[in-house]
């Protein structure tokens, strides 16, 4: 019985951390609180464009949102300051995730189904 409780609480968290993780909704690629390496490169590419005229430190700041607003307006894109798929397209920036071979989603599709089948196993007769 405390096994059995124990491998329904391991398979609910790894539920939970796999949902918060991988949303089923658009993902946003990068927006104010963002950094890294493509923050780096929207940040080179709107200041050779003329957009952005801070620092290139790979931080998304109010700087960088502001920049993507007005590239956002220029260009007939929904102005949020958030560099989605679009406004990376836009950008020449390609998002991996979305240009893989597959599109991206079989495996998470995969993985979401290798979970639910756990959970079922796991929990499958039990009565709560």
């Amino acid at each position: 019985m405390k096994k059995r409780v124990i491998g329904m609480l391991l398979c609910a968290v790894l539920a939970s951390s796999y949902i918060i993780s991988h949303p089923l909704s658009t993902e946003v690629l990068s927006r104010y609180g963002s950094s890294g390496e493509e923050v780096v490169k929207i940040q080179e590419r709107l200041k050779n464009w003329g957009y952005y005229d801070g620092n290139i430190d790979g931080v998304y700041g109010v700087k960088t949102a502001e920049a993507i607003k007005k590239f956002q307006e220029k260009n007939g894109l929904k102005a949020d300051g958030i560099a989605g798929e679009k406004t990376l397209a836009s950008l020449g920036l390609a998002n991996t995730v979305a240009t893989s071979g597959n599109g991206g989603n079989s495996t998470q599709e995969g993985n979401v189904d290798l979970l639910a089948r756990a959970i079922n196993g796991e929990a499958r007769g039990e009565p709560y």
